[in-house]
């Protein structure tokens, strides 16, 4: 085939996505400008006169503005308490023994925004789970912490982490 005509056929079919794309663009805002128009009719035609139309708007901002207000104070109270909530965490899991495979122990960081929290670990064998808590304070425990612990912790304290799981290979 003749590279002159390949061109004219590439520059045809560019042409008719070009008009496709137009249609489609032009169908989709004929109907934008229906419902417009059709809202547009419906604030003029609801009331019989403007008067009572615009106490009807007045009496659904004021209802909004109330709505705003309560909103506006979930909102203080949620800032309050916020401060007090696990946002960080970390966990990781470990064969806490050699002879029991599959990671099935794992320790668990949970932080507030000032490092202040829990951590849980869970030590699996094959006949039981013992699980342990240790109080953590600014970021840092009044008891001793083992290697993965202080894994957990030095992760959930991190500031550009908001959370991660981590396993040993």
């Amino acid at each position: 085939m003749d590279p002159k005509w390949l061109a004219v056929a590439a520059v045809a079919f560019a042409a008719f996505v070009v008009g496709v794309v137009t249609m489609v663009f032009t169908f989709a805002q004929r109907r934008t400008l229906r419902t417009l128009k059709r809202r547009l009719q419906s604030i003029f035609e609801e009331e019989d006169n403007l008067p009572d139309r615009v106490a009807k708007l007045g009496e659904q901002i004021r209802r909004h503005e109330g709505e705003i207000v309560a909103t506006q104070q979930t909102v203080a109270a949620l800032q309050q308490v916020l401060p007090q909530a696990f946002s960080k965490f970390a966990i990781h899991f470990y064969d806490a023994l050699p002879e029991l495979g599959g990671r099935f122990s794992f320790s668990l960081a949970l932080l507030t925004q000032s490092n202040d929290g829990v951590i849980l670990t869970a030590l699996s064998s094959r006949d039981a789970t013992r699980v342990y808590a240790k109080e953590i304070q600014s970021g840092r425990s009044s008891r001793v912490l083992s290697p993965e612990e202080e894994l957990v912790l030095r992760e959930a304290a991190a500031p550009s982490k908001a959370g991660s799981v981590a396993a040993e290979s």
